[in-house]
């Protein structure tokens, strides 16, 4: 059985692709999409995908959106914080995820994953995001793909503390939630 369907960045504007994604969604609503927010597009065109999922009768309860940074030159990923307020403010019921492992492929070499993969979790978290997006593997340097921005287990667990510590912080009302205008 199928629980959520992940549609990948760089396929989030086949068309063909989210309208079958949609049948199963439209049939099923109990289940979930995951649109992984491609590298190439603004914040504000996040719309595009959601509005071929919407007008296949899927629900934005239905919808999740994971931000994995946007193209800044021809090899690096910046992930702007502003961006999920950008998002949530189009779509107030969509949960944002940012995704905290993806953007550092080309940084590993000068920082350890865990630190930047923590930095993005707690700025992500800080400013308005649902949950965070992240791989992670038992033995990372033996993983079959992205072992360089892989989170071991523990570092996952020590990670996970501290963005509980921030949530639940910022659950005794000490954040400025606002709206973009």
């Amino acid at each position: 059985m199928v629980d959520l369907i992940q549609i990948p960045a760089f396929l989030a504007r086949q068309i063909s692709m989210l309208i079958e994604a949609s049948k199963i969604l439209v049939e099923f609503k109990d289940r979930k999409i995951h649109i992984k927010k491609p590298q190439f597009m603004g914040p504000e065109n996040i719309h595009i995908p959601i509005d071929i999922l919407k007008d296949c009768g899927v629900k934005e309860y239905q919808i999740i959106v994971s931000d994995r940074g946007t193209c800044f030159g021809y090899d690096k990923l910046i992930v702007d914080p502003r961006h999920i307020k950008i998002m949530k403010n189009l779509f107030p019921n969509i949960d944002v995820l940012t995704d905290i492992t993806h953007p550092n492929k080309n940084y590993t070499n000068l920082v350890s994953n865990f630190y930047l993969a923590q930095t993005l979790g707690l700025s992500s978290l800080a400013s308005g995001s649902n949950g965070i997006f992240c791989e992670i593997h038992p033995d990372p340097t033996n993983s079959l793909c992205d072992s360089d921005t892989m989170l071991s287990l523990k570092e996952f667990d020590d990670m996970i503390k501290q963005f509980v510590a921030l949530y639940e912080y910022e659950c005794r009302g000490y954040r400025n939630d606002f709206k973009i205008q």
